[in-house]
């Protein structure tokens, strides 16, 4: 051919001398990036950390959880009031949404330590409240579980109300006042701790366990129990239903059991990717962004705030 390129297209010499260039060029380039990070050194943008949670989820599935985390975290602090509140005011929502962003518990979005933080200075200048409603007991018990956790060698506790049967029996506004009663500094004129309900719940029999001292063979009795009802109605009715059920049964499980849960003595559960299956799946992506959970077809600040915390959880 001596050298003469065929029609449409160019010959082998050109073709060799222009694959030459590009490994030239391309090489170059890769000489001058490795340059500019040894010379600028922290001036090169690095990937951001990955928050690693305490369970033994796979890479993926945490890095799902972490980005529902964020995203939702996000979703709060647009909704957060000017005053620092959530919910019209509500202590209540406010505590469980503080809760949510604090920074303690793992990586917060841009603005979560601000929203925290403002929340924060809003529950402590409300005034707590009479009782007089199951309302006012929400409002006052999750408001001294932000301050025990957010503060936890603070000198001066607000009291706790005594519990009464009144109350209501909604076991999860027990479940709470517990937590906050054991959560106060040891006092001769703390309240004691109410027994709960419905002592044939398996789930609320290993949260009970997980609250209050018990002989190690009746709390791994209880968790033995968990294992094998995991699949249960009643286990599924804590998992699935409502976020909190499920953040206080993931609690329980890491408290009482050390995050490990059997169905048989020789068959570990992967309940940490069965609830991550099941929560990261049920957020809904809000259009002005972030995102939420729903209750009752409607995005919802407290079950958004409460599936935070229980993804943390895993």
């Amino acid at each position: 051919m001596n050298g003469v390129a065929p029609a449409g297209g160019s010959s082998p010499r050109v073709r060799a001398s222009r694959a030459r260039r590009w490994c030239a060029v391309a090489g170059g380039a890769v000489v001058l990036l490795l340059a500019a990070r040894l010379v600028s050194g922290n001036d090169v943008p690095q990937p951001p950390p990955v928050r690693l949670g305490s369970g033994p989820l796979m890479r993926s599935v945490q890095n799902e959880v972490d980005a529902a985390i964020a995203r939702a975290q996000n979703w709060l602090v647009a909704r957060q009031a000017p005053d620092g509140s959530w919910g019209g005011g509500s202590p209540y929502l406010t505590a469980v949404c503080a809760l949510a962003l604090h920074a303690e518990q793992g990586l917060g979005p841009r603005g979560g330590t601000a929203a925290h933080d403002r929340a924060s200075r809003w529950l402590q200048d409300t005034p707590q409240r009479t009782v007089t409603t199951t309302s006012n007991v929400l409002d006052i018990v999750w408001t001294a579980i932000v301050q025990r956790v957010v503060d936890p060698d603070a000198a001066v506790v607000p009291p706790l109300p005594d519990w009464h049967a009144a109350n209501g029996p909604d076991p999860l506004v027990l479940l709470a006042w517990r937590e906050a009663r054991l959560l106060q500094p040891a006092s001769g004129t703390n309240p004691p701790l109410p027994s709960l309900p419905s002592a044939t719940n398996v789930a609320l029999r290993l949260i009970q366990a997980s609250q209050e001292p018990a002989p190690p063979p009746d709390m791994q009795a209880r968790v033995a129990a968990a294992g094998r009802a995991w699949s249960t109605a009643d286990l599924l009715a804590w998992r699935e239903t409502e976020a909190q059920r499920a953040w206080w049964l993931a609690r329980a499980i890491n408290r009482l059991a050390h995050g490990s849960l059997m169905l048989t003595p020789r068959q570990p559960i992967d309940w940490r990717r069965d609830l991550a299956d099941c929560w990261v799946n049920r957020q809904r992506i809000a259009p002005q962004g972030g995102g939420y959970w729903p209750a009752g077809g409607e995005p919802s600040v407290e079950e958004t705030a409460f599936a935070i915390l229980l993804l943390r959880e895993l």
